[in-house]
């Protein structure tokens, strides 16, 4: 894919500051190889009636295959035209990135951009353009007048005889030394970001479907089963099933997972089931083949299901109702025994001795 390029020209008092491109994670770790080279020396050229200072900058997103091999190709691209790493960084995780930040000459900056838009995907390209021309020429002119002072300073202090206009002149010759070497680092620190464009990729991996594996059916009994199966990356989850492969059913679950499991419930006994597993993690889908499993079939004697837990607990609570019944019952019937047992008694004895008279 190749995006035109948007360049914005602008001069040190207004600059179009670019797009930040997506970093990559926190937990970032360095690519042992390619590793930052070291930028070569730039010297103080001066600059040419009508030349214009230019910065070159862009930031470009790839999609790629394969982030190493990327990166190792853009440090080749960057080598080879006399260019160097200037920062790279790569990222593991589910999906891999990288980061690499090289520096070009300014004449290939245009014939590097288009190399890497032949890596992969591009998703995003932004280039800027940032006119220095004007600082540039007041650094300039700011260095030769402090040269021309540091020249007059060195024919005075040839001239001066006195200790104290010595240390003072002196004194004055490492303030305009250190003001020269500030502005000399500063025009150079220029000519090199002018002399190498700089250029920052982004690269990650093309998103793939995961990768479905030990799809099964589990735990199968008369009414209910369990299917199982992993993938590579965190995704989601569903099953379609049905009794033959059209399948009409479907269970899903959203959240990202990567050992996934779905409960088919309400099914028929002895019945042979069709299902698929699907999957899908950044967009994009993965479907496994066909699997069948059959349920178990219903036992010719089918023992209830008993719930002995309520049942044993059903049983305590009447005999204890049954026990306070029995208590209740005693304490009514001892005090009437003993209120009628008397009369009774009295009775039964008199009977007796008539019979024996």
């Amino acid at each position: 894919m190749s995006l035109e390029p948007r360049i914005s020209v602008a001069d040190e008092k207004g600059v179009s500051a670019p797009t930040p491109l997506p970093s990559p994670a926190p937990e970032s770790t360095p690519v042992p190889l390619p590793k930052p080279s070291q930028p070569p020396e730039v010297e103080l050229t001066g600059l040419e009636a009508g030349e214009r200072m230019v910065i070159y900058t862009s930031q470009v997103s790839v999609e790629v295959e394969d982030v190493d091999a990327a990166i190792n190709e853009i440090q080749s691209i960057a080598e080879g035209l006399g260019g160097f790493v200037e920062a790279v960084s790569v990222s593991g995780g589910q999906r891999k990135s990288g980061y690499i930040t090289i520096r070009v000459p300014q004449e290939e900056f245009y014939s590097v951009i288009r190399r890497i838009e032949g890596i992969g995907n591009v998703t995003n390209k932004e280039v800027l353009g940032k006119d220095v021309t004007e600082q540039y020429i007041d650094l300039e002119a700011r260095l030769n007048n402090a040269k021309s002072e540091e020249e007059r300073l060195l024919a005075i202090l040839e001239k001066a005889t006195e200790v104290k206009d010595i240390l003072l002149i002196e004194k004055e010759l490492m303030r305009v030394r250190e003001t020269i070497e500030r502005l000399t680092g500063q025009l150079q620190y220029l000519e090199s970001r002018v002399a190498y464009s700089t250029i920052s990729i982004y690269l990650e991996e093309t998103s793939k479907p995961p990768l479905i594996s030990d799809v099964k059916a589990v735990d199968i009994a008369t009414t209910r089963a369990a299917i199982k199966w992993t993938t590579d990356v965190s995704s989601t989850s569903l099953v379609e099933y049905g009794t033959t492969e059209n399948y009409g059913w479907v269970v899903s679950n959203p959240k990202l997972v990567r050992d996934h499991v779905i409960y088919l419930t309400g099914l028929e006994d002895s019945t042979k089931y069709h299902y698929r597993v699907k999957s899908t993690a950044y967009e994009k889908t993965a479907t496994s083949s066909d699997f069948t499993f059959t349920t178990a079939s219903e036992p010719w004697i089918k023992i209830p299901d008993v719930d002995w837990g309520s049942a044993i607990e059903g049983g305590l609570w009447g005999l204890l109702i049954l026990a306070q019944g029995l208590i209740m019952l005693l304490i009514i019937l001892v005090p009437l025994a003993l209120v009628i047992s008397p009369p009774i008694y009295y009775l039964y004895r008199r009977r007796q001795r008539k019979k024996a008279a």
